[in-house]
């Protein structure tokens, strides 16, 4: 008797919740259950459920909700209605309050924006997504009307998750890579059960770059401006040839004000009008790219490289642009064709294929990066690791650029930035210095040559950095940009020693450019950061874990700097060969070419061995 009476509560239980699930969260609309808002100290958490949404605003995921970690969307039409439900709760003058602090606003623009909310004439279903014109929330398909609202995905954050497990993921990348307008009814689609997930009370209006008519402010702190404008002075770079597009595109720079690392601060970054219309990634582009930035490269050389290159993803191409500049080779042997070209060309194809790549989802990161943005970040990374090139002060410029295009979507840098970072790829591949921010002049986990080696020669030598605090500013971009614990630590590191030596400098290492590598294979670049499965590949009787072959990967092979390591002896190792083995085999499956692909590099190869044979 007691087994059947709790198996009816039961029932009655799960009855009762399956009739109520899509409102029982937010409280009945008959308003027995009343709305509580939660706060900070005294202020209310804004979301906008209380604050509504229009056109062109940025909704992130509201604080402390797991089911938007991380989303950010685009109102790319219509508007979003604040919910009676939840103004109800909520007096005009907490709302101001809350607004002036948050947006930091006076109190009287705080009162005009509260009171333009758009609000809900009617009290619906409070589980409606928003962007959604219906009234029931069980209602199935598209709004008959049309909807309320559609969006674009800027950062699809936890949401990957949840339609990887609904054997989605790949639809959800699309639309972000792609930048499609959708509706609500497009993203439940593909959610599988969570039917729940855009709920007004789940977002909350971000403050992204807003674009400055008047350009930076006066008497701003300087710590808090930030000169994006990478290649401007450039006299190399010729004018671009004038289009019915960037005919009415700005002309002078722009300044973006952006939210800064810590509550209630900004960032005023200003870069050069962007490059208008928008280029996409095809050879001729990459082509005249890479000419701007070396003007003697020969396309032959060029259309080789990106016969092999374009092949590559998102990670392959970053793992490509840091390999060949930290291995410090002069040239680079090509699987496809054994071609062999010079070390600045590679890198110089191999970045600007990256900054016209669509983008990519880091699973690590919980975010999409766009190539764009991966080419600027990257390179920054690359010129405090492994070589420096250039002035200190263009981290700066790199990383407030990427700043730019990862909050803007729709913004791509000019045509005389993208050069620029292209050309800094080019020369770290033949700098001779890298900065001293290790504990040790060595890198922590190197291959040893063996006892007869040289020594290794190098020397220590300060490097000036201008203005003294431009490290600093940099270690915060990449912060706000989002990176790996690794690279932050060494951001901060070298930030650190630029205050505690001189004022104004920073030391760096000067190798003598004698005994290194003279020509890296092109499948140096792979390595458990871009292709985990090389492990299964690397054969060690005595280290069976993935944690030791990962280690021996990058301590014997891909980890070496000849500006810190000796490199003698190095492919004559037992435990070298073994990795390079594996990683052959990854290049040969990574770059294993279609019927269109095939034909290219066939044209390439004719080309490359014609030019041989007149030379």
């Amino acid at each position: 008797a007691t087994t059947t009476t709790t198996a009816t509560a039961t029932a009655t239980t799960n009855k009762r919740k399956r009739g109520s699930v899509m409102n029982a969260a937010e409280g009945a609309s008959d308003g027995k259950k009343k709305f509580r808002p939660k706060r900070t100290g005294k202020l209310i958490n804004l979301m906008v459920a209380l604050t509504g949404a229009r056109q062109g605003d940025v909704l992130v995921g509201a604080k402390d909700e797991a089911d938007t970690a991380g989303v950010m969307l685009l109102v790319a039409s219509g508007s979003i209605a604040a919910k009676p439900y939840y103004t109800a709760e909520v007096t005009e003058e907490e709302l101001v309050q809350s607004y002036a602090k948050e947006r930091q606003v006076s109190f009287a623009l705080a009162r005009q924006l509260v009171q333009d909310r758009v609000l809900d004439t009617e009290t619906g279903d409070n589980a409606l997504a928003i962007g959604c014109a219906c009234r029931d929330a069980r209602s199935a398909g598209p709004c008959p009307d049309g909807p309320a609202a559609t969006f674009r995905i800027l950062q699809p954050g936890v949401w990957s998750t949840f339609a990887e497990d609904a054997g989605n993921k790949e639809q959800l990348l699309a639309m972000v890579s792609e930048q499609r307008e959708i509706t609500c009814h497009d993203v439940l689609e593909i959610m599988g059960r969570k039917l729940l997930i855009m709920r007004a009370k789940l977002f909350a209006v971000g403050h992204g770059p807003r674009m400055l008519p008047d350009g930076v402010p006066q008497g701003i702190d300087k710590s808090a401006h930030i000169s994006a404008r990478l290649g401007s002075t450039d006299a190399k770079m010729p004018a671009p040839a004038p289009t019915s597009t960037s005919a009415s595109a700005p002309t002078s720079p722009i300044c973006y004000e952006v939210p800064g690392e810590v509550q209630n601060s900004k960032l005023f970054i200003e870069v050069d009008p962007p490059w208008v219309p928008m280029p996409v990634c095809e050879f001729e582009t990459v082509a005249e790219l890479t000419r701007l930035a070396l003007p003697k490269a020969q396309v032959r050389d060029v259309r080789a490289v990106y016969a092999t290159v374009s092949a590559l993803s998102q990670g392959g191409l970053k793992s490509a642009l840091q390999k060949v500049v930290r291995f410090g080779a002069p040239e680079v042997r090509l699987t496809s064709n054994g071609a062999v070209v010079p070390a600045p060309l590679y890198a110089a194809v191999v970045c600007a294929t990256l900054a016209l790549n669509k983008g990519g989802f880091v699973p690590e990161l919980q975010l999409f990066t766009r190539g764009i943005t991966a080419a600027l970040k990257r390179a920054a990374v690359i010129l405090v690791e492994d070589a420096v090139a250039g002035k200190v002060s263009e981290l700066e410029s790199l990383l407030g650029l990427a700043l730019v295009t990862q909050r803007l979507p729709a913004f791509f840098p000019s045509r005389a930035a993208v050069v620029r970072c292209v050309r800094l790829m080019a020369k770290a591949t033949v700098s001779v210095r890298v900065l001293a921010w290790r504990r040790s002049l060595e890198s922590p986990l190197a291959w040893r040559p063996p006892a007869r080696a040289p020594p290794h020669e190098t020397t220590t030598e300060d490097l000036a950095c201008s203005p003294p605090d431009t490290l600093d500013r940099s270690s915060r971009l990449l912060k706000l940009l989002g990176s790996f614990a690794g690279d932050l630590n060494m951001f901060d590191a070298v930030a650190k020693l630029a205050k505690r030596g001189q004022r104004g400098t920073v030391p760096c290492v000067r190798w003598d450019g004698n005994d290194g590598p003279e020509v890296m294979p092109d499948y140096h670049i792979w390595d458990q950061h871009c292709q985990r499965g090389i492990a299964h590949l690397v054969h060690l009787p005595r280290r069976s874990a993935f944690a030791d072959r990962f280690r021996l990967v990058f301590s014997s092979v891909t980890g070496i700097n000849p500006r810190l390591d000796s490199v003698v002896g190095m492919e004559e190792n037992a435990e070298v060969r073994q990795v390079r083995f594996a990683q052959r085999q990854i290049m040969l499956l990574a770059t294993r070419p279609s019927a269109s692909a095939e034909r290219a590099k066939s044209r390439a190869s004719a080309e490359h061995e014609e030019g041989n044979q007149e030379g």
